[in-house]
């Protein structure tokens, strides 16, 4: 059984091992590759939880760890782990390392070229290790180099987290719609994707993606047009200044919020407010 301890012998050199599920969660992250053999896997991500079954490869290779857990049946996964000293002198100091940030976690599926690649380079070098076949270094750092390189040329994405996005469409769109009433509630210095996010009980980059699928446009977008519409009640049926306005529209600067209205409304604030005073 691989538990988080086993894992330390693979911190200054890359391996393969083979992973049972465990009591505790597993974190992978630097450059690893892990296919399940038995069962099924659960991927936990700042995104969510996604499955990881028999013959699918999840491929990390960002900054971020990925907690992985057994879930269904018997869990069993081969795993490839290259920590970050090796992956740097692999690819060269010159060129892009897996520790960036934009590396996001992807998930090739069973069946899939990569991912019977991946499978029986993994499941080769495992027996090799475990029947001591007398592997040389030349050959088992080939092998390293080649999950690597098949590392890079991952490209499908995570599959959609367990959350929120991963519900019907029609309970999806309603608690979407939900969420930005309770936002269009607050007040204007609350208005945020990260307050949008909180109330879908997801993280900020899946909240901006599911609002630009379900609303078909991007979330700054639809701020900007609910500021404009809290403004135009304000002008109506306030006596407010146009300062105040701003403010409590959620501009902090009165020329950005002049050029804004006035490019989207078709005239300045002042001439709105003259000619739609009380008809809100």
């Amino acid at each position: 059984m691989a538990t988080a301890a086993t894992m330390e012998l693979y911190e200054d050199t890359p391996g393969i091992v083979l992973l049972r599920s465990a009591p505790d969660a597993l974190h992978v992250g630097s450059l690893s590759l892990l296919q399940p053999t038995e069962g099924e896997w659960l991927a936990r991500t700042a995104e969510g939880v996604a499955p990881v079954r028999r013959g699918d490869l999840l491929v990390v290779r960002g900054r971020e760890p990925v907690e992985v857990t057994g879930s269904r049946g018997k869990p069993e996964a081969l795993l490839f782990h290259a920590p970050p000293s090796w992956v740097l002198r692999a690819e060269g100091l010159r060129r892009r390392s897996t520790q960036e940030g934009d590396e996001l976690p992807r998930l090739e599926p069973a069946g899939g070229e990569l991912a019977k690649e991946a499978g029986r380079m993994l499941l080769e070098g495992w027996l090799r290790s475990r029947r001591d076949l007398g592997t040389d270094d030349l050959d088992e750092t080939t092998r390293h180099l080649a999950l690597l390189s098949l590392a890079r040329r991952a490209r499908t994405a995570l599959a959609e987290p367990a959350t929120c996005g991963s519900r019907s469409p029609a309970r999806r769109k309603g608690e979407l719609l939900r969420a930005l009433d309770a936002l269009g509630e607050r007040p204007a210095e609350d208005w945020s994707i990260g307050s949008f996010a909180r109330d879908l009980g997801v993280s900020v980059r899946h909240a901006s993606r599911l609002f630009r699928h379900e609303m078909g446009r991007s979330f700054h977008e639809y701020l900007i047009n609910l500021r404009i519409e809290r403004a135009k009640k304000l002008l109506a049926n306030t006596s407010l200044s146009i300062t105040d306005v701003a403010m409590n529209a959620g501009w902090g600067s009165l020329s950005h919020f002049n050029s804004t209205f006035r490019r989207r409304v078709g005239m300045t604030p002042s001439a709105y407010r003259d000619v739609n005073w009380g008809s809100r």
